[in-house]
């Protein structure tokens, strides 16, 4: 228990001095910046050596110049600790072959901040073009669209527009546990699930890695690998992939 303890103490230091130097940035505040970073890195190289996980969020790699093998391995790293989630629960049914299509979008931040200003006109023209969808694709027709919140209700007109145009909103995610998370989800039906968080600040990667649906991508905040076996692909373009 004493070593355990120990290691959690080690563990809450390095994040701590990971969270300190991201909180500097903002305030351009680069008194030994350097020197801090390269200690960081040395610190999560010896973590990621001995089998942990690294300090530093994946996320918070792409504003450091570093190759980008090294930069994978952070990603690796960090979803390799969270794949004993995949135990939890038995995985989903897999859908039907010629059933409609449910697509589910899950994330952090339906609220006022710059991912639910991208994908409120997402939702919008899912509702306006689903019909468009029903008529030219026959019967794998995308039937019903779904944002599976777990972050914060601020009572945003972005989170209201999302909330009126998704043909279901399930927002209380934040307050349940991890396996009564990923059952409520599942409970949409969804076929695919869209990761809109990736290693982000706020991400809840245990929910994939629990398999909320039987296919899931990861999409739009984290442009980079999640290096998780548990995201089957990922929704990209030339400006993310040159």
């Amino acid at each position: 228990l004493r070593l355990a303890e120990a290691r959690g103490m080690v563990d809450a230091a390095d994040q701590a001095r990971a969270h300190l130097l991201k909180a500097r940035v903002p305030h351009c505040d680069w008194v030994a910046r350097d020197a801090m970073l390269a200690e960081i890195l040395a610190v999560d190289r010896r973590r990621m050596d001995r089998g942990e996980r690294p300090a530093l969020l994946p996320f918070d790699t792409l504003l450091v110049d570093m190759p980008p093998r090294a930069r994978t391995r952070h990603a690796v790293y960090t979803s390799r600790a969270l794949e004993h989630y995949g135990d939890l629960l038995p995985p989903p049914a897999p859908s039907a072959p010629n059933g409609s299509l449910r697509v589910a979008y899950m994330c952090y931040d339906f609220n006022d901040h710059p991912t639910a200003h991208l994908v409120e006109g997402l939702f919008r023209w899912h509702r306006r073009f689903k019909d468009a969808f029903r008529s030219a694709r026959g019967p794998r027709a995308l039937e019903a669209v779904a944002a599976l919140g777990y972050g914060k209700d601020d009572h945003s007109a972005y989170r209201d527009a999302i909330a009126a145009d998704a043909d279901a909103f399930i927002n209380d995610l934040a307050l349940l546990g991890h396996v009564d998370a990923v059952v409520a989800s599942r409970a949409f039906g969804a076929q695919i699930v869209v990761d809109l968080q990736g290693h982000t600040l706020g991400t809840r990667m245990e929910l994939c890695m629990a398999r909320v649906a039987p296919v899931q991508l990861a999409y739009l905040i984290y442009p980079g690998t999640s290096g998780a076996s548990c995201l089957d692909g990922a929704v990209i373009d030339k400006i993310v992939v040159p």
